[in-house]
Order: C-alpha cells, then sequence, then structure tokens
C-alpha cells in the first residue's frame, strides 16, 4: 500500500497529462527538442502517449500520423490549415463571424528570422 504522506506528490511523479508550454519547432532550440524528438521517433511517442492517456497504441498512431505534420519547422502556423479552421468555426455553428488571426494566436514568440547577406 503506498505511503499516504506521499500522495501529493503524485501528479507530479504520475501526471495524467503533460503539456509542452512555449514549444518551439526549431529543434536548435531547448524548447524545439520535444516536437523534434515526437517527430524522429514516432513509435516511442505513440506508446508514452497512449499510456498517459489511456487510449490505445493504435488510435493514438492514426492521430499521431494526422496530427505531426502540422508542426512547422519554423514555428508558425501554416496558412490553409489556419483558413479550414476558421472555416469550421462557421460551419459548427460556433462562432458566426470568422474571427481574426490576432484573436486565434499569437506570432509573438516565432523565431525572428534574420537574413544572412
Amino acid at each position: 500500500m503506498p505511503d499516504s504522506r506521499f500522495a501529493s506528490l503524485t501528479p507530479l511523479f504520475a501526471p495524467r497529462s503533460v503539456a509542452v508550454l512555449g514549444a518551439s519547432s526549431d529543434p536548435t532550440r531547448i524548447s524545439g527538442r520535444p516536437i523534434a524528438y515526437m517527430k524522429a521517433h514516432k513509435a516511442e511517442t505513440v506508446t508514452i502517449t497512449a499510456k498517459v492517456l489511456n487510449m490505445s497504441e493504435t488510435v493514438v498512431s492514426r492521430v499521431y500520423d494526422e496530427q505531426m505534420g502540422a508542426f512547422s519547422t519554423d514555428g508558425t502556423f501554416n496558412p490553409q490549415g489556419v483558413a479550414v479552421l476558421k472555416k469550421s468555426f462557421i460551419d459548427t455553428g460556433v462562432l458566426k463571424d470568422v474571427p481574426d488571426d490576432k484573436e486565434m494566436f499569437t506570432t509573438q514568440f516565432v523565431p525572428v528570422k534574420v537574413s544572412q547577406q
């Protein structure tokens, strides 16, 4: 039987989910390494995600195949993907009007591209 004195530490050592806050798609930045790892290691990503979410690996694998391509290599959102999302908000009745990009996301933390001359 687990020691009840340490029950409050369970969320720390056995979390139900994990969020990658401030993640970057730039693998040279520390915040880009989780995404680079997930893209390079599908099997491990699927196994870990299935366990954390208590879902079947088959389902997680299908979601991986559909979702991982959406992560860009430069930290930006795909404009076509954003357009589809906006349309879906209207089509499903979630919103009445097409939202401005500024209402959906920020580009404040996207790495600045420096031209090399």
